[in-house]
């Protein structure tokens, strides 16, 4: 499962504003900025310049979004296969002497 702060990050890519993504992920304002430093924090560089008051995705935001997108359709992708073991049924075959066994 992917962390729930890359979720956060990509909420407020998505939208460009804090207190927007913690309205579409029903946390407070915050605790996007928590969340969005300790990834800072973690990778060591700005995800966010700022222009005025609106956050502007810095290169290494950009990187982080673009691998963390890739993260989500590979999560997705995984989730497929394994679904798919839980439809696949064993596979039983019978088999039979034939004539030429008997002699």
């Amino acid at each position: 499962m992917l962390a729930y702060r890359i979720h956060t990050f990509l909420a407020v890519c998505k939208t460009m504003n804090f207190t927007r993504a913690g309205e579409l992920l029903n946390i407070t304002q915050p605790n996007v900025s928590q969340h969005i430093h300790w990834l800072e924090e973690s990778y060591g560089q700005k995800l966010f310049d700022y222009s005025g008051r609106k956050p502007v995705l810095t290169r290494a935001g950009e990187i982080l979004r673009r691998g963390a997108l890739a993260m989500i359709h590979e999560n997705e992708l995984l989730k497929d296969q394994m679904r798919g073991l839980e439809n696949q049924k064993p596979l039983f075959f019978g088999m039979t002497k034939s004539i030429n066994e008997g002699r």
